[in-house]
């Protein structure tokens, strides 16, 4: 399994959890070139697409804005 596998497959894991509305708080796991990808939606721009913290940053914790069409799943964290 390469590095990217490995990714994906922990980003689709979360996606086995209670799948939920978009909302603060939600993790939401996203689709990237060679792998996937998990963060946790810290709000909302004002034409919906989420602010999220992850670590896809060269390896640093950020917090991003993403477009709604990139979103895979919104999960409950619990």
């Amino acid at each position: 399994m390469t590095e990217a596998q490995d990714v994906d497959d922990r980003a689709r894991s979360w996606e086995r959890h209670r799948q939920i509305t978009p909302q603060v708080g939600a993790v939401v796991t996203m689709g990237r070139r060679g792998g996937g990808h998990v963060g946790i939606v810290s709000g909302f721009t004002k034409n919906g697409d989420p602010i999220v913290i992850s670590g896809n940053h060269g390896g640093r914790v950020a917090e991003s804005v993403y477009k709604r069409s990139r979103i895979r799943a919104w999960v409950s964290p619990t």
